[in-house]
């Protein structure tokens, strides 16, 4: 009598292992998984009028005509800019930016162009008015930074910056060229 029944069940498990799969595939599928959420880029929105402003320390380098060159530190800055930007990283403006010293002054103002290498480091410079330890001639600005937080709207960076001008002996102390050295940390508007 055991051996019927345990036929039985043998017969029963081995119908239910065949039939499993069989069963499995007429199960509906399980939903699809959701997407993975797209991480949003937080680029920045460069576009339109541009304000920059920037402060630091400065080394100041005039290199006399006649007397002994001088080397003093002070500040660099204010550094202001007003611009547009004419494509998402080539800005258009206008620059101010100085380097003051207890023994020398020099600053730059004229156009400027500043252009962004991918969205935290850009280069800038210009061709302009220069005014140093009271004379005024042409002078150039140039300068290079890192935005340490970029956001859609504005930027925090520090950068390295060179403005200078060559001035005639009878208008300056001396005469010769002034060179101010300024690191400045800034915020600008994108």
């Amino acid at each position: 009598m055991a051996a019927p029944v345990t036929r039985r069940l043998g017969a029963l498990a081995l119908v239910a292992a065949l039939a499993a799969p069989a069963v499995a595939t007429a199960q509906p599928a399980p939903p699809p998984c959701p997407p993975a959420p797209q991480a949003t880029s937080a680029a920045p929105d460069r576009s339109g009028v541009t304000f920059e402003l920037g402060l630091g320390l400065a080394m100041v380098r005039h290199d006399k005509i006649e007397g002994p060159n001088e080397t003093s530190y002070g500040a660099a800055g204010p550094g202001v800019t007003v611009g547009y930007f004419a494509t998402r990283d080539l800005t258009l403006g206008v620059r101010f930016t100085a380097a003051v010293s207890s023994a020398d002054v020099v600053a730059y103002l004229g156009p400027s162009l500043q252009y962004w290498i991918g969205d935290q480091i850009f280069v800038g410079g210009g061709v302009g008015g220069s005014f140093g330890d009271g004379a005024t001639s042409w002078g150039a600005d140039a300068r290079i930074g890192h935005a340490f937080h970029v956001g859609r709207g504005d930027a925090f960076y520090v950068a390295a910056e060179v403005n200078g001008g060559t001035y005639p002996v009878f208008e300056a102390d001396g005469g010769g060229s002034i060179i101010g050295f300024g690191v400045q940390i800034g915020w600008q508007s994108l």
